[in-house]
């Protein structure tokens, strides 16, 4: 008995069909991208908060132990190295922040001091101790029944200083920031290492803030 076997021919795509399965392919890899760019976004700004929580944090016990006093720095501009100098914020926050402690020529590196948005933008922050730093300090607040702005943060511990001012003397501490992200547009073009700064909010539409009362919030950039 003979057993009749068939033989089917298979067919390739066609030119016209691959067209189309690669527009397809197009059209959902642009509908998805911005989503993943917006979601990696928020997750960078959700982890930013999440430091600046940490410093004000420590703000807080810092202030307990020293007659609610803020520890005196000696530069606006604070980033994530830092060496055992004065002037360093995270110096005299490295306790309360649980950081090794540096040297006076070895810097070390605090990660809670560092944006992830900001490294998207300045990439070699990470590494480099010379980088520009991403957080800024305020140093022009309102005193309590005063109309002079000071530097609650005084300006170090060399000749002639500003000391420091108790945080009970700071006026409106729940709308004041002490704390936000640093770029081009809110640091003047004379401070030292701006052209390396972000030249727009690392955030986009708003910069992430730490207020004098401990709370987080977002300020519209203008």
């Amino acid at each position: 008995m003979t057993v009749k076997t068939s033989h089917r021919k298979c067919r390739g795509f066609t030119l016209i069909e691959l067209l189309v399965v690669i527009s397809i392919i197009g059209i959902l890899a642009g509908l998805l991208l911005p989503a993943v760019s917006r979601a990696k976004a928020g997750a960078n700004s959700a982890k930013c908060s999440s430091n600046l929580r940490q410093i004000g944090a420590a703000f807080t016990l810092y202030a307990g132990d020293h007659n609610d006093y803020l520890p005196p720095v000696q530069w606006s501009q604070q980033g994530a190295w830092y060496y055992n100098q004065a002037g360093y914020l995270l110096v005299p926050l490295g306790p309360y922040l649980q950081l090794p402690a540096a040297t006076s020529s070895v810097p070390k590196y605090a990660p809670v001091f560092m944006c992830p948005s900001f490294l998207t933008v300045v990439p070699s922050a990470a590494t480099n101790p010379s980088s520009p730093p991403a957080y800024l300090l305020n140093t022009y607040v309102p005193l309590v029944g005063g109309t002079n702005s000071v530097n609650p943060f005084g300006s170090g511990s060399g000749v002639g200083s500003v000391p420091a001012v108790p945080l009970v003397k700071l006026q409106k501490m729940s709308s004041v920031w002490a704390v936000t992200d640093c770029d081009q547009k809110n640091e003047p073009s004379n401070v030292s290492g701006w052209a390396n700064l972000p030249q727009t909010p690392v955030h986009g539409p708003y910069r992430n803030a730490l207020y004098f009362d401990g709370h987080v919030d977002q300020i519209a950039a203008p």
